[in-house]
């Protein structure tokens, strides 16, 4: 199954303040992992919300009527306080 991604403005202005480099192979990671690719996922405790890893970043998504909603991406460092 193939879902659609649709970005919060938080997590666009997290994406656009990433370098170039770490901007594409990011997108790159959530089109393929969208378009229905098996990728490191996992269910985040106490939370609502799942958290897809590329590298050192930390996308944080939910899932929901065959969309994918992207609530933020963040370094590994920061992505869990």
């Amino acid at each position: 199954m193939s879902w659609s991604v649709r970005f919060t403005t938080r997590a666009a202005r997290d994406v656009e303040s990433l370098a170039d480099a770490d901007r594409r192979v990011i997108l790159a990671a959530v089109r393929s992992f969208a378009g229905g690719a098996i990728a490191d996922v996992k269910k985040l405790h106490g939370r609502p919300d799942y958290r897809l890893r590329v590298g050192r970043f930390r996308v944080l998504y939910t899932m929901g009527a065959g969309e994918l909603l992207v609530l933020r991406v963040l370094d590994r460092k920061d992505a869990y306080r």
